[in-house]
Parts: C-alpha cells; structure tokens; sequence
C-alpha cells in the first residue's frame, strides 16, 4: 500500500511538472482532471480500513473470498452542462473481487457493472512492477496443463507428460498475478439505465492448471468392479491463467495446454501508467493515460522497454479429491457435469446432516 501511494504521489508531481509548461488548452485541461482523479485514489487509500485491507491481501481469513481479492480502482469523470456554470464532480470507487471472478470481471477490455455505472476495465496496476518477482517468467508445456517457473536446465522434453514443446523458446512467457485494475469513465457514457437489460461480456481464453504435491497423498479407494475410485491430495496448487481476448488476433501464435491459437502478446500493457489491452489493434486506441509520461510512445508488435507482453493469473493453494470415472460412461460434457452436480449436492446435503447432528 505504501509503494502505491508513493507511485500516486509521484505520479501528481509528474503532472505538476507537465501543466507548468502548458497553455491553458485542452490538454492542459485534460491533465488537470488526471491529477483530480489520482487525489480521489489517495483518499480512498487514506479511507481503508486496516481490517479490511488485511482481508483483502489474505493476511487475515476471509470466508466469502478464500483467496486474496483483487481490487478495481474506478473513476467517473463528470461532464460540465453547457447550461451551467457548476463544476462538476467526479466519483472514485473501489470495489473488491475474489480473484476467481476477478481472473475474467476484471481483466481489460472487459465491463463491470456496479454502483449504477458501467466501469470498462483499461488497465493494471503496475506500481509494484520494478520490485524483483513481480513480473514472473515461467515455462509452459503445449501438450498438458505442466508450468513451471523459468527453468535454467537443460530439460528437452516437458517433465510431466515427455512432450518436445517445453523446450521451445516460445512456451516462455512473463506472467502477472492479477491484483489490482483501473477504470477510467466518463458519467453520460457509462451511467446506467432501465432503456436496456443487456450487459456487454467479453468471452477470454482461460487455462486451468494442476501441480500436484506428490509428498501429500492420503491414500486411495477403488471399486473393482468398475474403473471407479477416489484420491485425497493434501497439497495442490490450482493456477488459473487468462490469456487475454478470445477474439484477440495476432500472428505470432503459441500452443498452451492444448489451447491453440493464442497470441503471444497476451495484454499488452505499460509499464509506467498500466494501460492495458489484448485487442488494441482497433482504430483510435491510445495505448497510455492522459497522464503517463511515454504518451507519444506506440506498441510496436514487440515488448520494450515502455511495453510488456503478460498472462494474467491466479493462485490458490487447496486440497482435493481426484475421481476417477470409467470412461465408457462419461464420454460426454454433459454426462460428467451431471455427475458433478449431483456429487456436490450430495456433499451440501451431507453438511447439512452433520451440522443438524
């Protein structure tokens, strides 16, 4: 929290330094209103609990969100009336997500709808960025859901399942824990009303991957009858990674857990104000905030040293009950979600019973 406020505070200094050399146009204007908005972040910084701050980095437990929440820093620019002489004012809002519907509510280029307003998610916080083990270079396999963090051996062939493409210089990528989004709106644009029912939702190519801890197996029961069985595992990590728009397009294509066709460029963001999109080859898109000092700089196609190329991900350390199914009978999508169904309804009622006990 104390590096973001920093990155806030510095960032107004910056935007000081820009007006003084300006006229008192339009981007002057323009610049004036960022600052407005970055003391709107402070304050809401200043109004945080420390109960609830804890909560939300999974120092203290949380039972609705079991894993640490990913928060959206939202403003609302006001338009002036041309009728009046008022000046309008802006609305900050900060609004907290567990990070399993974060990982797709609040990735760019999406919608969240809250508090009467339509926010569009526009980019990452990147204040943290520079400290060593935020930007996380880790090593993926095309054939199965194996990743692992940037590897120096000299491992050809993928250690989970013996596939080649580990050792490609392509399945390497930086990836970003999702844990903290901007949005910047104007009020006539996102303000909601009862004209329509429909919400805009953008579909994202996610990818869920399972390590294992081998040392954390309880045992096992099997039906030999039928290939049926359970496993208990103590210890698993469960990685969820967003690899940006569905409808994103790219020629530089990778092949991640059999997911085909994914552009490498994931969400191209800057580093120094966190704009960020996967499908920012659409006419008009700015590539940084009013405010950011590399405004004039433009993504390339490559990452340099104003863009990076990240997947965003989550992570939650969990138990787990592995079934096996006889694969006969759950040849299809709609049979095994039927069966999952009705087992976790057979847990729910069981919970039930117990605590009626």
């Amino acid at each position: 929290m104390k590096d973001e406020y920093k990155y806030i505070t510095q960032t107004i200094k910056e935007i000081d330094a820009a007006i003084k050399l300006l006229p008192n146009d339009e981007e002057r204007k323009g610049l004036e209103s960022e600052k407005k908005a970055l003391w709107g972040l402070k304050r809401l910084l200043d109004k945080r609990s420390i109960l609830e701050h804890l909560t939300n980095v999974g120092l203290l437990p949380n039972y609705a969100f079991p894993e640490t929440g990913v928060t959206l820093n939202a403003w609302v620019k006001s338009n002036k009336a041309k009728a009046s002489d008022n000046i309008p004012t802006d609305k900050q809002f900060e609004i907290v997500r567990s990070s399993k519907s974060a990982i797709r509510e609040f990735a760019p280029d999406n919608y969240f709808y809250s508090q009467g307003f339509k926010f569009a998610i526009s980019g990452l916080n990147t204040y943290d960025w520079k400290d060593v083990g935020t930007l996380l270079v880790k090593r993926f396999c095309s054939n199965c859901d194996h990743i692992a963090d940037k590897v120096t051996s000299t491992e050809a062939h993928c250690p989970k399942c013996g596939d080649a493409s580990w050792a490609s210089d392509k399945n390497q990528h930086v990836f970003i824990k999702l844990s903290g989004v901007k949005s910047v709106n104007f009020r006539d644009k996102s303000s909601l009303d009862d004209s329509s029912d429909d919400r805009d939702s953008n579909i994202y190519r996610v990818s869920k991957h399972l390590k294992f801890d081998s040392k954390s197996f309880q045992g096992a029961w099997g039906m030999k009858e039928i290939p049926f069985g359970i496993e208990y595992v103590k210890n698993v990590d469960i990685i969820e990674l967003n690899l940006g728009l569905s409808s994103a397009v790219n020629a530089n294509k990778v092949i991640i857990n059999q997911h085909e066709d994914v552009p490498y460029h994931g969400f191209v963001t800057c580093k120094q104000c966190g704009k960020s999109s996967s499908k920012f080859n659409q006419r008009d898109y700015k590539f940084h905030y009013g405010y950011c000092k590399h405004k004039d700089r433009e993504y390339t196609g490559v990452k340099d040293d104003v863009f990076e190329e990240v997947f965003l991900f989550r992570e939650i350390k969990t138990e787990a009950l592995k079934v096996l199914l006889p694969v006969q009978e759950f040849e299809s999508e709609a049979t095994i979600n039927m069966f999952k169904a009705g087992l976790e309804l057979g847990l729910k009622n069981t919970t039930k019973e117990i605590l009626n006990i």
